[in-house]
Parts: structure tokens; sequence; C-alpha cells
């Protein structure tokens, strides 16, 4: 067939098209889809761009958290704030699909009236997968979150104490708290250990109590002292970050027993990095996330 025959049908194919009106409908569907598949994919993107945001949220409270408690602490400085916020931030965000601003950090010392605060903010952006067929204004969309955590408003430390005697005498049924405030002191061996005030004893009524009580490191009795692991400065066993081996061969430790009392993110990574450790003692070579 030569080239002006095939050219001929083309244009009689195209003279037919243009006149018909059977699949009018076929033209409207589409034409009407066209906006339909748009909302549709803007949903898809919004929703990419928020589970982004989610993400950084989850990110940012726990860095908020992990640098309040390294500051009340001492483990950190106010000149260390940043990057050491920085560097958690980095570590506990985990969303691949987006990209991120450094951090900004706010640090407020407390003046008296208000206690110490942390401000954390952040933004970041995510690449379209269908606004961008709107235009160059639409490749990206952007997400932003902020954190802020607050302590030290009331410097004051309650031991909550119970006895038979006092506050469980009514038939063995309580109906009172005999409490006696205590202190922060530095003691012979250079630890610090609560000590009560004297003449500080107050009683509070209650007939339902919950204790939340802290913890001030490992038992030493049984497992530690059998094993002879050093210990540090706050009793707590000694292992390096580097592969939480302890002073004795094939004794690992990780989390409170090594890092003393802390959050929940912090007991998962150690507990990540230990795993890896002792993977690499057993195997010579480990490929488990640190």
């Amino acid at each position: 067939m030569s080239g002006a025959s095939i050219f001929r049908h083309i244009r009689e194919a195209a003279k037919r098209f243009v006149g018909a009106n059977e699949g009018n409908i076929a033209v409207i569907f589409t034409i009407a889809a066209i906006p339909l598949i748009s909302f549709v994919g803007a949903a898809i993107d919004y929703s990419r761009a928020n589970a982004a945001r989610s993400a950084m949220q989850a990110a940012m409270d726990s860095t908020a958290l992990m640098i309040s408690k390294d500051l009340s602490s001492g483990k950190i400085t106010a000149s260390q704030v940043q990057t050491t916020a920085q560097a958690y931030f980095t570590s506990l965000y985990t969303d691949k699909d987006a990209t991120l601003q450094p951090i900004t950090v706010t640090y407020t010392a407390n003046n008296g009236n208000l206690g110490n605060t942390i401000q954390i903010s952040g933004t970041g952006t995510i690449n379209t997968d269908f606004m961008k067929v709107l235009g160059s204004n639409f490749n990206t969309m952007g997400f932003g979150t902020t954190s802020t955590t607050a302590w030290g408003n009331v410097k004051m430390r309650v031991a909550l104490a119970l006895d038979n005697t006092g506050s469980m005498s009514d038939n063995g049924k309580i109906t009172a708290l005999e409490c006696v405030r205590v202190e922060w002191q530095l003691g012979d061996g250079g630890q610090m250990k609560l000590v009560e005030v004297p003449g500080s004893e107050f009683t509070i009524k209650a007939d339902l109590v919950f204790l939340a009580m802290g913890f001030t490191g490992p038992r030493k009795q049984g497992l530690v002292e059998q094993a002879g692991v050093e210990l540090d400065a706050r009793g707590n066993v000694k292992a390096p970050l580097t592969n939480y081996q302890t002073s004795k061969a094939k004794i690992f430790a990780c989390g409170d027993m090594r890092r003393g009392q802390s959050l929940v993110v912090w007991a998962i990574r150690e507990g990540r990095q230990c795993a890896r450790g002792v993977d690499e003692f057993l195997m010579g070579s480990s490929e488990l996330p640190r």
C-alpha cells in the first residue's frame, strides 16, 4: 500500500470520527475522569505528606524528651543542644520518602517564673507523584511540625512511705499517706543518694494509691555480684557503646542496666545495637542494623 493510500485512509477515518455521535458518552466520561483522577492523585500525595509529618512528630517528641533529660542530668551543656538534638532526630526519623531541612532547637533556661523549656521545629518536603502534572509549582509538597518540653518548674522531690501504724491504721485499709520530703545529696562514694529532710513530714488523705516508682540502678545482689562485672560511677554495669560487652567476656549489658533509668526509645535503640554486638562476637561479623 502506497503512502498516499495510507494517508487517505487516515483522513477518511478522522472525518468519520469527527462526524460520529455514537461514542459521545465515552468522550464525556474521559473528560470527566480527568478531574476525578486529579483529586484521587492529590489525596495520595497528601497522605504521603501526612505520613511523613507524623513520623517527624514522633521523632521530634522523642528528641525533645531525650534532650531535656540530658540537660537536666548534666550530660550535655546548652551549647551542645543543637548538634545533639540533630543527631538524635536523624537516628529516630525513619521515613525515607521526605527531604528534611535541619531542625531548629531553642533552649530557654529557668528564669525563676517559668521552668526550662526546649522547643524543636522542623520542615520537610515530598516529591509529588500526581500533582506535578498540574505544573512545576506542584512538584513538591511541604510539611512541618513543632515539639516542646518543659521541666524544672518545681524543684521538690517527694518520697511516699507507707506504714501500718499510720497510713494503714483503719483495719488494714489505707486512709492517708504519711510522707516526708527528700533531697539529693552527694554520698561518700561519690554517688547521689536521697536523704530525708528533717521536720518535713506531712500527710495526704487517700483511699486508693497507685505507685509509680522510679529506679536508682540495677540490683547488685545476685547476678551482678556473681558475674563480677565492672560498674561505673553511678552504679550501672559498665559497657561501651561500640559492642556493649562488659568487663567479663561473653557478658553483655544494655538499656537501663547499662545506661540507668531512661526513656523506652533508648532501651529499644540499645537493645538493637547490643544484639548486633552479640552477633558480631559469635559470628565474627553481623548484617543486623545498628
